[in-house]
């Protein structure tokens, strides 16, 4: 870990004005990777994202925010999410919130709304081109509560094969393909039976796709549990993503899961708990952690069935204070740009094939 002392700590003022807007400085470039892409790119690159716009070399990334959500359908599970909203108003609703992000620096956007929760590639595929973002959309389910009844009763086998044809054949007829696998455990009491299925059908979908696993996980003891499974299917542990990892109380399970080397993933950081990140964060790199972690916000979105999408909390607070803010507390700007440029590249990548 890299800090710098009190006396050196970056101003606000410094970090907003050095070289580009916002976090942007700190974030151009990605040269540290040697990464593969779309057709007509470098040949020799070895690593790439999809997006909602095609294959993506992970040294063209730069700056990312790997957890955020444009639409949300908390009601999706019915499959009718697209009878419920208008795509053009939700288009002109986020874009100014995205465009924002983008003069800001921001190059790449996860979007982690998984299919009957409200995922519209569409929409994303026209945001992305109109505000010059790489948005990457995913395969999966969320947790119980949420997902579509016939997913509640599908065996691993069935679950992944859903999972497959998506990342193999695409997400419908669009021509757009997942850039990651997205599940959801349950938010409350022990892992359930079919959390037991979604994480292993995860596995297995990784395991043919390369495709990295990203797991809604509110409680360090179903976290604990995922790993078991993904240690059980043979899955390299930096291909899965503790998400939600501040959530639980006890940074322990926080320390436990790196231990065994998944990544984790600090991704609900505005104001009210700019305090509790900061403290979180600094241990892990005390603990000798700092390349397993992804920091992000899970803010937006757009909730269909609310009046104009609802109230929309914007992607900037990363950006525009937290990064500052980190600074301030002596975490110096090299170690900045991994955990928001290098870091989420390598979490994604997928290896070119030969």
């Amino acid at each position: 870990m890299s800090l710098n002392n009190g006396s050196s700590a970056v101003t606000r003022r410094r970090f907003l004005g050095a070289g580009l807007t916002g976090a942007a400085g700190i974030a151009a470039g990605c040269g540290s990777f040697k990464s593969g892409g779309a057709e007509g790119q470098d040949t020799s690159a070895k690593t790439y994202v999809n997006t909602v716009n095609g294959p993506l070399a992970c040294e063209d990334m730069g700056f990312t925010l790997p957890h955020e959500h444009i639409i949300v359908d908390w009601n999706g599970g019915d499959g009718k999410s697209m009878e419920r909203y208008d795509p053009g108003e939700v288009f002109t609703i986020m874009y100014p919130y995205l465009r924002e992000i983008r003069l800001l620096g921001t190059q790449t956007f996860v979007d982690c709304t998984p299919p009957y929760l409200g995922r519209d590639v569409m929409v994303l595929r026209r945001l992305s081109i109109a505000t010059g973002l790489n948005i990457i959309t995913n395969t999966g389910f969320y947790e119980r509560t949420k997902a579509p009844a016939f997913a509640m009763t599908a065996s691993e086998e069935e679950l992944a094969d859903m999972f497959v044809k998506e990342i193999q054949g695409g997400i419908g007829d669009t021509g757009i393909y997942p850039g990651f696998i997205k599940i959801g455990v349950s938010n409350e009491g022990p892992m359930t039976d079919h959390d037991r299925r979604l994480v292993a059908a995860a596995c297995r979908a990784h395991i043919e796709t390369g495709l990295t696993i990203n797991s809604h996980t509110f409680q360090g003891t179903s976290a604990l549990e995922e790993i078991d499974i993904i240690e059980r299917e043979k899955v390299d542990p930096s291909k899965f993503v503790y998400v939600h990892a501040g959530f639980d109380p006890d940074v322990n399970y926080n320390i436990q899961a790196a231990e065994r080397g998944v990544w984790i993933e600090f991704d609900s950081i505005r104001a009210d708990t700019r305090d509790k990140h900061v403290e979180r964060i600094l241990t892990m790199l005390d603990k000798g952690f700092e390349d397993q972690l992804l920091i992000s916000q899970d803010r937006g979105w757009y909730t269909v069935g609310a009046e104009k999408g609802g109230g929309i909390n914007a992607y900037s607070y990363l950006q525009n204070v937290f990064l500052p803010y980190l600074l301030e507390k002596g975490i110096d700007e090299k170690l900045i740009y991994k955990l928001t440029v290098t870091n989420p590249a390598r979490a994604l990548a997928l290896k070119k094939v030969p």
